[in-house]
């Protein structure tokens, strides 16, 4: 009985032990399962970051402004149950608390609120890692081995992220190129509801809210001249490699300019802002993130070119320098 008793206490005590363990851990680790959290000293790592931040809480507004008029349809439905859970999950939000998701709700709105979110925290996350890589580059170049390190560690916590909702490339070793393969990948997606002619009609829809795509994606080599059917929605994406730093002009052409272009993070040929208006960024020499975005209806064929610095006339984006 006396070694019973003494092998039973001594799991109890182990038992406490691990417990006590576990819980030290969940405490002084709550920001490994973010993105968005650490601190960076590189310029382009703190945009990125700063950027991503941002997206996230205009992503967790739209969220709980849905999800407030879900709980509405739910109470019109007769359905309380639902509409406690809808609001909180809604509070969870507000608080910024993770995971912020929930459901799947009984009401169809708050389950279209729901995706809607997912696809906005998912658009946000890969953004962030691109915007990433550059940053990755630049600190490696400056000999920082502290903030590669840090810089890697949230790539990797965003490959973490993404992993159990779509399919993600892990950030390449530390000293290893990130170029993966020539040319650009194209997604397409089908017309959204708000493209429909009729009053107040303009055609421009957010990525976060174009949906799922159809089929997989597929690619292209050329940036300056890519296609998608008329009715459809399409985005184009991958790197410029960026051979020499300095400020780098563009300008973009459709059906009514129903298009538009993002370098680095930022717009720099808005949606309809003009057939051929010139935009301009600074860039660093690297791999530089790319995306453009070409809308349904009266839009087949977007093109592109730029100016790079010395360069006086326009011309076509080199295939060579694009990959994904």
């Amino acid at each position: 009985m006396k070694n019973i008793f003494m092998r039973t206490k001594s799991l109890i005590i182990g038992l406490a032990l691990t417990l006590t363990r576990l819980h030290a851990v969940a405490q002084a680790e709550p920001a490994a399962a973010l993105a968005g959290a650490r601190s960076f000293t590189t310029p382009t790592a703190v945009a990125a970051q700063s950027t991503y931040t941002a997206a996230m809480k205009a992503a967790r507004l739209k969220y709980s402004a849905e999800l407030e008029q879900a709980v509405k349809a739910a109470l019109t439905a007769g359905d309380l149950d639902d509409a406690n859970s809808i609001t909180a999950t809604r509070e969870k939000i507000t608080a910024d608390s993770v995971p912020a998701t929930a459901g799947p709700f009984k009401t169809s709105q708050a389950n279209e609120a729901r995706a809607h979110y997912e696809t906005a925290v998912t658009t946000a996350q890969r953004q962030y890692g691109r915007d990433l890589q550059p940053a990755l580059k630049q600190a490696m170049t400056a000999a920082n081995l502290a903030e590669s390190n840090e810089i890697n560690s949230e790539l990797k916590t965003l490959v973490a992220l993404l992993a159990s909702t779509t399919p993600a490339i892990a950030p390449p070793p530390i000293g290893q190129s990130t170029q993966k393969a020539r040319g650009l990948e194209i997604v397409r997606y089908r017309r959204h509801p708000s493209q429909s002619s009729g009053d107040g009609y303009n055609g421009y829809v957010s990525i976060a809210d174009l949906g799922k795509p159809i089929g997989a994606p597929h690619t292209i080599k050329s940036l300056s001249s890519w296609t998608k059917n008329v009715d459809e929605n399409a985005v184009v994406s991958g790197f410029i490699k960026i051979e020499k730093t300095g400020t780098y002009e563009f300008r973009t052409d459709s059906g009514f300019d129903r298009n538009e272009l993002v370098i680095n993070g930022q717009i720099v040929c808005k949606f309809r802002d003009g057939v051929n208006k010139e935009g301009s960024i600074e860039l660093s020499a690297g791999l530089t993130p790319v995306t453009s975005i070409g809308f349904a209806t009266h839009t087949a064929e977007t093109r592109i070119q730029w100016k790079p610095p010395g360069q006086p006339d326009w011309s076509a984006i080199p295939n060579e320098l694009l990959s994904h």
